[in-house]
């Protein structure tokens, strides 16, 4: 019996060293980080903004000096501080009176109208000096005649010296019915128109012509050699400051025969 007591006290004692008790392993930690988004690469810009003269700058403004020696009455538009480009222009505004009438047959006709003129040159220091003219010109005949006149050229061209040679398209329509002579008939041209100027002092002189083809109306050709029609003009102005008187003579050759005007325009400059 004691044996036996001694033997269960002893059993568990036994049990415990032979098989010693797992320890629970800990939980691993496992520690997250957490990646914040990197900031917006932002570009770098790298400017320069100097305002540096270039040759074309100095170019202007020797021209612009240039062309006040030459002709001082530009003073009065022209600033070569201000304004630097090889580019000049000015508006004008023409009131005309004029007469016109067959050359060759009695009566005439009264005719008042105006023009609206733009015209560009250049301010090259050497060489020719380019130069261009659009004008858009209409009329109404009274007191001997009644009828319209319209036309519209765009030329372009070159100085040299103190002549100059434009070149360029026209439109014109012009119909006239006087009361005593040949009527004109209606119609519609187009044909290129060459225009010689020359400049003397404050007078100058102007001749130009060329050919017209009929493009609409009841008018017949005149059975010229070249176009149906044909334009010559010659003109004399004189220049009074911002005011520039003209006479202009013009001559159109057409079936009905050569219709003759004579034109007294004044043109306003506008800056």
């Amino acid at each position: 019996m004691f044996s036996l007591a001694l033997l269960l006290w002893l059993t568990p004692a036994h049990a415990d060293e032979g098989e010693p008790e797992q320890a629970t392993p800990a939980p691993d930690l496992v520690i997250e980080a957490v990646e914040e988004p990197a900031p917006p690469v932002e570009p770098i810009i790298i400017s320069i903004d100097v305002d540096l003269p270039s040759a074309l700058d100095r170019m202007d403004q020797a021209a612009a000096e240039q062309a006040l020696r030459s002709d001082p009455g530009l003073t009065t538009w022209l600033d070569p501080q201000d304004d630097h480009s090889l580019v000049r222009g000015r508006f004008g505004v023409r009131p005309r009176l004029g007469w016109t009438g067959w050359m060759g047959q009695p009566g005439g006709a009264m005719r008042a109208g105006a023009v609206l003129r733009h015209r560009w040159w250049s301010l090259l220091p050497l060489g020719p000096q380019w130069t261009g003219e659009s004008a858009l010109a209409g009329s109404l005949t009274f007191a001997g005649a009644r009828g319209p006149e319209a036309s519209l050229h765009s030329l372009a061209g070159a100085w040299v010296g103190p002549v100059s040679l434009m070149v360029g398209p026209r439109v014109a329509w012009q119909s006239t019915s006087f009361n005593k002579g040949t009527a004109l008939s209606g119609g519609l041209s187009a044909g290129p128109l060459a225009l010689a100027a020359a400049s003397l002092g404050p007078v100058s002189l102007q001749l130009g012509g060329g050919p017209g083809w009929l493009l609409a109306g009841e008018r017949g050709s005149a059975g010229l050699v070249v176009g149906d029609e044909w334009l010559g003009l010659a003109g004399l102005g004189l220049q009074l400051g911002v005011v520039e008187w003209g006479l202009r003579g013009q001559v159109l050759s057409s079936e009905a025969g050569t219709l003759l005007d004579l034109t007294l325009g004044i043109n306003l400059s506008l800056k």
